[in-house]
This record gives structure tokens, sequence and C-alpha cells, in this order.
């Protein structure tokens, strides 16, 4: 939804929906990260276009809603498509993870993350808590095993 327009025409839309505030971002990129106790993994895959880069929406039929269906089930390896992560977002994904496991206590949970086109900033656009990870990392079950273990041997009776 580009105009106040559009979101009075949504109420011919299919229910239920969801809208979700648009954040333009780099390279059509996000960033999935994955937290299993203290372990974390990092993915990207392709995301939505980059549909505008100013305030300057001319370009863009705003008189008309436009719908993303589900962008992509399948991860990227960090050298496919999406091309090599820098080593400034890994740190500061990682960065974030650990504040959030921390902060909230939660030992398993996935963020996506965008970097935002103008800014630079890593904005964070979905938590999860215990979300699909057997799509994205391949040896789930052991790592789970592993901090099911490391709780079991620290909890205190």
């Amino acid at each position: 939804i580009f105009h106040p327009k559009g979101l009075l025409d949504s109420t011919n839309e299919p229910r239920p929906a969801i809208v979700q505030q648009y954040i333009p971002h780099l390279d059509s990129r996000i960033f999935k990260v994955y937290v299993l106790g203290n372990e974390t993994t990092i993915t990207q895959r392709l995301s939505l276009p980059l549909l505008h880069t100013s305030n300057n929406i001319s370009q863009v039929n705003i008189e008309k809603n436009w719908h993303f269906g589900r962008i992509s089930k399948k991860c990227v390896a960090v050298s496919d498509k999406c091309g090599v992560m820098s080593n400034e977002i890994v740190s500061k994904l990682l960065e974030v993870s650990a504040e959030m496991r921390d902060v909230f206590k939660l030992q398993l949970f996935n963020l996506d993350a965008v970097v935002e086109h103008k800014t630079g900033r890593i904005v964070i656009v979905d938590v999860n808590y215990f979300p699909g990870y057997q799509k994205c990392i391949r040896d789930f079950g052991p790592r789970l095993l592993r901090l099911i273990d490391r709780m079991y041997s620290s909890a205190r009776y």
C-alpha cells in the first residue's frame, strides 16, 4: 500500500491479511539469523525487489496495491546468488542476536533482518520463537541435542 487510497481499497482484499511496512533494502537480500543457545547460523536469501529509492515514488503506481506471496522457501548459501556477506554485517547480526538471546532469555529463535537502502542500518523485520531450523541448518538435530545437554547439565535441582 503506497497511498491512503490503497488502504481504503484494501477493504476488498481477502481476509485474513497481514500488512507490513516495506523497508527498501540493499541488494534485495534478507538475512536469516538462527540461534540455538550460544550457536548462531546466518544465511541469506533473495527478498523483495527494491521498489523505490527516494521519497519521490511518482514512478510507482500508487493507485494499486501490490501483492507478494511467499518470496522463497529456500535458503541461499553465502556465496550463491546473493553474494558474500560483509564481515561488518555478520558482526552486527551476531551482536544483535546475542543481545536478544540475553535480554529475552531465549535459547531457540530466529530473526530476519535487512540492510536499509538509504542509511545502511540493519533493521529487524521479524522474530520467530522456535522457527523451522531444519530448512537452513543441516546439522540441526545434533545442535539441538547439544543445547539440551548443556541446559540439562547446568540445571540446578
